[in-house]
């Protein structure tokens, strides 16, 4: 698992609080229903490479379903370092801090893609 922001080559695993989650309409109405549900009519959570971002050309949207539904970005210091087609998220959690439940953030688990599932990915996510 990532310790710091300096992500290794030979990574294999990240564990890192999804940004900006709080931004995103609906908030945390929308954040629970998508990713708590817990049936397995939810769909998969999974990233968006974002090269035409005007704040930021290495930015990585957090998204889940076909509709890609905005959950929040990957932070900047790790986005910065990786490519969303590489990655493949393991699970999604929302975090509940004491004393905070009113703003719940997400946390995910990255694996590393296997180079078959990094040659099938979109042209658009790498």
């Amino acid at each position: 698992m990532i310790i710091d922001t300096q992500i290794k080559r030979q990574t294999t695993d990240l564990l890192l609080r999804v940004a900006g989650v709080a931004m995103r309409p609906n908030y945390p109405d929308q954040l629970l229903v998508h990713v708590t549900e817990g049936d397995n009519s939810v769909p998969a959570v999974h990233l968006v490479q974002e090269p035409d971002n005007e704040h930021d050309p290495n930015a990585i949207l957090v998204c889940q379903g076909p509709e890609d539904i905005a959950l929040g970005y990957i932070p900047k210091e790790v986005a910065s370092q990786i490519k969303a087609a590489d990655w493949n998220v393991r699970s999604a959690r929302v975090l509940v801090h004491s004393g905070h439940s009113d703003r719940p953030g997400l946390e995910l688990h990255l694996v590393k893609a296997t180079p078959q599932q990094q040659n099938d990915a979109p042209n658009d996510a790498a």
